[in-house]
């Protein structure tokens, strides 16, 4: 399963993995960069893969001083549909 997104909703990198931030929200969640590309013209498009529609995503909303305010655990699929973000299988 494939998310799509736009580049730009990277908020940090290193050397192995993006910050990903989620559209419409605070929640970020860190993925690996070998299961990330960017693709289109400039690179505008961030795909993400994960193994299937099942896999959980763990994200956070942290404070100014990176303290966890909030987070939680959901599936791909459940929270494409909830942010409105595309995918393919």
């Amino acid at each position: 399963m494939k998310l799509h997104m736009q580049s730009n909703s990277i908020s940090a990198e290193t050397v192995n993995a993006f910050l990903i931030k989620l559209p419409g929200s605070e929640f970020k969640f860190w993925h690996p960069k070998k299961f990330c590309s960017l693709r289109g013209k400039g690179n505008y498009l961030l795909e993400i893969w994960f193994g299937n529609k099942d896999w959980k995503i763990k994200a956070q909303r942290t404070g100014t001083t990176f303290n966890v305010l909030d987070e939680f655990e959901d599936t791909v699929l459940a929270v494409a549909a909830k942010y409105n973000i595309k995918y393919s299988d």
